[in-house]
C-alpha cells in the first residue's frame, strides 16, 4: 500500500504526461497562451489532481469518480494536442512522446478502476 499518492506508478507517470504537455503548450504561438494552450495546461492538471484527490477519498465510489475524470483529464490532453497538431500548430512528432504517455496513465488508471470495481 502507499502512503501518499506520489508514490503510485500511476501518479508519477501523470506527472511525466503533464510536464511534457506543459512542454507543448509552451510551443505554441503566444496568439495561442490563452486559448488551446490553457486548455492543455489545465486538462494537464488535472490528471495528476484527480489521482490525488481520489487518493485522498475514503468511499470506492468517490475513488473511482476521481480516477474516471483523471481518465478523461488525459484523453482530454491527447485531443488537444491533436488539435495541434491538425492545425498545424504543432507537428506529429512533437506530439507522439505526449501522446504516448497520456494512453499509458489511460492503461493504468483502466486496471485500478477494473480493480475497485470488482
Amino acid at each position: 500500500m502507499y502512503t501518499d499518492f506520489t508514490q503510485m506508478p500511476v501518479y508519477q507517470k501523470a506527472e511525466a504526461a503533464m510536464k511534457a504537455a506543459y512542454e507543448l503548450a509552451g510551443q505554441l504561438p503566444n496568439t495561442e497562451k490563452y486559448a488551446m494552450s490553457a486548455q492543455i495546461k489545465d486538462a494537464a492538471l488535472s490528471i495528476t489532481g484527480n489521482i490525488a484527490e481520489a487518493f485522498g477519498r475514503q468511499h470506492k465510489k468517490d475513488k473511482l469518480n476521481f480516477y474516471y475524470f483523471s481518465r478523461g483529464s488525459a484523453q482530454e490532453v491527447r485531443s488537444h494536442i491533436r488539435s495541434a497538431v491538425t492545425v498545424r500548430l504543432l507537428e506529429e512528432h512533437q506530439v507522439e512522446p505526449c501522446n504516448k504517455l497520456c494512453l499509458e496513465v489511460v492503461e493504468d488508471l483502466n486496471r485500478i478502476i477494473k480493480s475497485l470495481s470488482s
